[in-house]
């Protein structure tokens, strides 16, 4: 029930991440956002983690995964946001290239597991079968299983003075801007509402 807990959870942050990573990273407000969406925003349910207030309560592997998801995603569409946002936290050409090769490689080992994410469930939403769950959850241990080997290879690839940098920016910065929110009820149990999602 933990395991389906979290990964719920993160494929809720995963949806949250797409929709606002790039205003999160670069510290800009989304101005596109309804004033409906704005005050749902401003109204936390309950149980709701705010990096804000404890970023200890955020993991890390979140924090990486938000990181990896923005980096991937800049060096597809414009390289100059990354080295931007790496040179305004002390990342030197180095470091920014190290960064930039993971982010390429992270894009392309992790698109295949979206791929198939997102055929699951464009095939099988709003009702998922238990088979369609169950690799669900492994494709979700499979992306963590990733971000947790980038995660740990990138010290020994920035060097001692790079790893301080990126912890930095994941635990100091990063973190204490995220939320993550309470999981909502899997598809088609109890609490199921498929207009909500």
């Amino acid at each position: 029930m933990r395991k389906r807990t979290t990964l719920v959870t993160l494929v809720t942050l995963a949806i949250v991440v797409a929709i606002s990573v790039t205003s999160i990273l670069l510290g800009r407000s989304m101005s596109t956002a309804s004033s409906h969406q704005q005050k749902i925003g401003k109204q936390d349910l309950p149980g709701t983690i705010s990096g804000t207030e404890n970023k200890d309560l955020i993991p890390d592997q979140a924090a990486y995964a938000v990181f990896l998801r923005f980096a991937a995603h800049a060096t597809k569409s414009n390289k100059a946001v990354l080295r931007s946002y790496l040179k305004s936290h002390g990342f030197d050409e180095a470091e920014i290239g190290v960064i930039q090769a993971v982010a390429v490689d992270f894009r392309r080992r992790v698109a295949v597991l979206d791929k198939e994410v997102e055929q699951l469930k464009d095939e099988n939403w709003p009702n998922p079968d238990p088979s369609v769950m169950g690799r669900l959850s492994e494709l979700q241990q499979q992306k963590e299983i990733l971000i947790s080997e980038i995660a740990d290879s990138l010290p020994g690839r920035l060097g001692s003075r790079g790893e301080e940098k990126m912890s930095y920016l994941i635990k100091d910065k990063l973190k204490a801007k995220m939320k993550i929110a309470p999981a909502p009820a899997p598809p088609g149990g109890p609490g199921w509402n498929k207009k909500h999602h």
